[in-house]
């Protein structure tokens, strides 16, 4: 992925957390108080206005309303196993690709005892901490930047140099990630989920079909979101079979603990809203406890 279509990715995801955080009852399952520090002025008023709201919906197509429902759900699951991590004990988070993640400054309160690793490219991270100084007047002592190109760097290495301790109980998330990897770098990505602090850490992450992939999908707009992607130059390289996924984790050496649809996931937390959103059934979340 070039610096250029990641930036726009990040903005994307980032923009669609802004959008839900302020959409009506009924369509709001996120809550990311950060995200509009991210965006420019015009992203801000799209998000926040009735005018801007109104106008950009009416540009939508069902694929863009789907997937905007989809960083939705997905940012409530992955805040829920945040806060999950902090309640367990974790001593640290590693957030893999956190891009404008805001995890580790909303969510951590100034009695958690923990360190957030932020992994991702080094200009990215150099944005966001422009944009978090003049958000929040300076940067946490507790969320530690780590800069890593997954293809170039040794992960482990990386994160040993800013305080990272694989024995730790940890927690990862890998989010909006895992499906944009060539097979032999998810493979070490995932391999370093399975190594990844000690025994009863935890993690998060999102995954595609891999029926996405081989093209046999029958979920509706499949074809259309391989297409898009295409056209914007990232095509996505990495998909699991959800019906075989406890026997990936297992041959990793960890246990599943849940893996659900976006469909699924937005019911099991509809007592926080979202009951109109209708993300894309090929999007689904998994959380793993190594033993």
């Amino acid at each position: 992925m070039d610096h250029r279509n990641m930036d726009d990715f990040a903005t994307r995801v980032t923009f669609a957390r802004a959008w839900n955080t302020h959409a009506p009852e009924g369509e709001r399952i996120c809550n990311d108080s950060l995200a509009l520090a991210f965006l420019s002025p015009e992203h801000q008023a799209a998000a926040t206005t009735s005018q801007g709201r109104q106008t950009l919906e009416a540009s939508w197509n069902d694929l863009e309303r789907s997937l905007i429902a989809y960083v939705a759900v997905r940012t409530r699951v992955m805040d829920m196993f945040f806060a999950q991590a902090l309640g367990a004990g974790m001593e640290q988070i590693v957030i893999l690709g956190a891009g404008f993640d805001s995890r580790g400054y909303r969510l951590v309160s100034g009695t958690d005892r923990i360190t957030v690793f932020e992994v991702d490219q080094p200009h990215m991270q150099e944005n966001k901490k422009a944009a978090l100084s003049q958000a929040l007047g300076e940067l946490p002592e507790h969320v530690r930047y780590v800069p890593v190109d997954f293809a170039a760097h040794d992960l482990g290495r990386e994160l040993a140099k800013a305080g990272y301790s694989s024995t730790a109980a940890t927690a990862c998330i890998l989010e909006g990630v895992s499906f944009f990897l060539a097979p032999d770098l998810a493979d070490r990505v995932f391999g370093f989920l399975a190594r990844a602090g000690g025994a009863g850490s935890m993690a998060a992450f999102d995954y595609v079909s891999s029926r996405i992939l081989d093209k046999t999908s029958q979920e509706p707009f499949a074809d259309l979101f391989i297409q898009y992607l295409a056209a914007m130059g990232e095509p996505y390289r990495f998909g699991l079979a959800p019906e075989s996924l406890a026997t990936f984790a297992g041959e990793q050496g960890l246990t599943l603990s849940a893996n659900r649809s976006a469909l699924q996931w937005r019911d099991h937390y509809s007592e926080y809203g979202g009951a109109r959103l209708n993300p894309p059934g090929f999007f689904h979340i998994a959380q793993t406890l190594r033993t």
